[in-house]
């Protein structure tokens, strides 16, 4: 499968994983349009053989090697920024913790017509 057909398929199957639809590149321009429709969320979607860096792989792992009962895990990050500009700061989680604490079942939720 080509490159171009690879992260497509990515797209789509992230869509019906979280109850969107993949939007085509046709579709949308450059920071206006998500790649994935939905009504809650605006989903920007990546496909790639190194996504996430070893240090958030490792925290993943730490995450979920110290759940205790229900604990959901996550990682959280502070990216220093320049002078003058508010540090970004985020959550990772996997596709699967996600879907459970926002009761995601794959079905579909797209936003009204």
């Amino acid at each position: 499968m080509s490159k171009s057909k690879q992260w497509k398929e990515s797209e789509r199957k992230m869509a019906k994983e979280l109850g969107g639809e993949r939007v085509p590149v046709s579709g949308r321009q450059r920071g206006y349009a998500p790649d994935i429709s939905h009504n809650r969320f605006s989903i920007e979607h990546k496909y790639g053989k190194r996504i996430l860096s070893s240090r958030i792989k490792e925290a993943l792992d730490q995450a979920n090697a110290s759940v205790v009962g229900d604990q959901v895990p996550i990682v959280t990050f502070e990216e220093a920024t320049q002078a003058g500009y508010p540090n970004i700061k985020g959550v990772f989680m996997t596709l699967d913790t996600f879907k459970k604490i926002t009761n995601l079942r794959g079905k579909r939720i797209l936003p009204p017509s």
